[in-house]
């Protein structure tokens, strides 16, 4: 990485960034606010999960990158390219930097459009700006601070009115540089009855390295829009993963949230849905494979602000080694919000007596018509089950394996998108083979 492409996190770096890429004022303007924030603020302390280890110290937030060639893509990405084929419009960023796309002829046809932020700026400013840091503000803490202060990275999508996006729009984010950081921002607007799924994987190579991750998703469905996103995240073993998803929904309009949470050394990962306009629904459903020393803390929060509001939502998730996961479930019925109904159920299966789940179920309801309920479980192995599986030939590994699938099937099964269902069992498969 040469002194001339690379910017560190200072006040001097900041304004840098702003003006390599050509930022409208008001943008700037946010982005010095939030490094204000970030500055005066500490890290946040989280109960249950201790960012000790975490080094914000001249951390490297932007270097140039350049389109890549099918044969220059990283082998992972690759994969996916080959894999998809013409069922995906498929969109790469490497490093932050938008690297290599394969649209379907679909978007440009209905008006969709797809593109990273310096493009929206200069092409869709009067689409984007009304809607960016709608969801998500800058000082909600210091590490969204930090993320509306470094972002350069990530995707806006745009779907017209009444406009029903037949195949999903995939995006990537790669880090193949050591050490760099990484600020994506993903912004998805659906107006009026439009529909789309979008899906985000994200993955990295380490290197040895620690990484920080900050990346925010805000989806703006409009009345009666919906909007379907799947996420997965592979980080390296040695990146802190910071991600908030967000949506805020309009009259009769509906998000629903697929995830698969497997890499990084700490991830903090959390969606929220604020089920604003009558009608509304959200519903939430992952996995996730937590091992070796990772620590996973996975929020999930439906608030129900409308009436006849509806959530759900479902995780399932595995801890080998010495692994952990704070699962936060939380779902919010405020005052108003008549006849609204929220569930959560969250089950951990523990294969190793060294790893820990802690579950934090939460109801705060304020209104008397609702319907809501929660449920969590942990639990070791069942040794009964193992052993049948093994009193009929197999060997313990293979038993372990069947019960594990088994186990997560239900959620899995939930997941309307086979290439991501696809994707989600490779990773078990991976983790399960060590």
């Amino acid at each position: 990485m040469s002194v001339e492409t690379a910017i560190t996190l200072s006040a001097k770096g900041i304004a840098a960034l702003s003006e390599r890429l050509g930022e409208p004022e008001w943008l700037r303007a946010k982005r010095l606010s939030a490094f204000e924030a970030y500055e005066r603020m500490a890290l946040p302390a989280w109960d249950r999960t201790d960012l000790a280890g975490l080094n914000l110290d001249a951390i490297t937030i932007y270097q140039d990158g350049r389109a890549m060639g099918d044969d220059e893509l990283p082998e992972a990405l690759k994969a996916i390219a080959a894999k998809r084929g013409d069922e995906a419009s498929l969109f790469f960023q490497v490093d932050g930097q938008c690297t290599w796309s394969r649209p379907k002829e679909e978007l440009a046809a209905k008006g969709v459009i797809v593109c990273d932020f310096q493009t929206a700026l200069k092409e869709h400013e009067e689409l984007l700006r009304p809607h960016y840091m709608s969801a998500v503000g800058f000082d909600e803490d210091k590490l969204t601070a930090l993320h509306y202060a470094a972002v350069s990275s990530g995707w806006f999508i745009y779907v017209p009115k009444n406009t029903v996006v037949e195949a999903p729009i995939e995006l990537r984010s790669y880090g193949q540089t050591p050490g760099l950081g990484l600020f994506s921002h993903i912004l998805v607007v659906a107006e009026q009855g439009a529909e789309v799924t979008v899906v985000h994987g994200a993955k990295s190579d380490d290197g040895g390295v620690q990484r920080v991750v900050a990346n925010i998703v805000e989806i703006c469905p409009k009345e009666g829009a919906q909007v379907r996103f799947y996420a997965m995240q592979d980080w390296g073993r040695e990146t802190y993963n910071y991600t908030l998803r967000r949506s805020v929904l309009a009259r009769d309009a509906r998000t629903d949230w697929y995830w698969g949470d497997f890499g990084s050394r700490l991830s903090r990962s959390h969606i929220k849905s604020i089920l604003s306009g009558t009608g509304s629904e959200s519903y939430s459903y992952g996995v996730f494979f937590g091992d070796g020393e990772q620590h996973l803390d996975l929020g999930i929060t439906m608030l129900h602000e409308g009436e006849h509001t509806a959530s759900d939502m479902e995780s399932k998730g595995i801890l080998d080694d010495r692994a952990r996961v704070v699962y936060r479930g939380l779902t919010d019925i405020e005052n108003g919000a008549r006849f609204a109904s929220g569930f959560q159920r969250e089950n951990t299966m523990l294969l190793s007596e060294e790893a820990r789940s802690d579950a934090i179920p939460g109801l705060e309801i304020d209104e008397t018509e609702v319907q809501a309920g929660h449920a969590a479980t942990t639990g070791q192995v069942d040794p009964v089950q193992l052993f049948y599986l093994m009193s009929r030939g197999l060997r313990r590994h293979e038993a372990l394996y069947l019960l594990v699938v088994g186990f997560l099937d239900a959620v899995l099964g939930r997941m309307p998108l086979e290439s991501f269902r696809e994707e989600l069992a490779a990773h078990i498969d991976g983790k399960m083979a060590g």
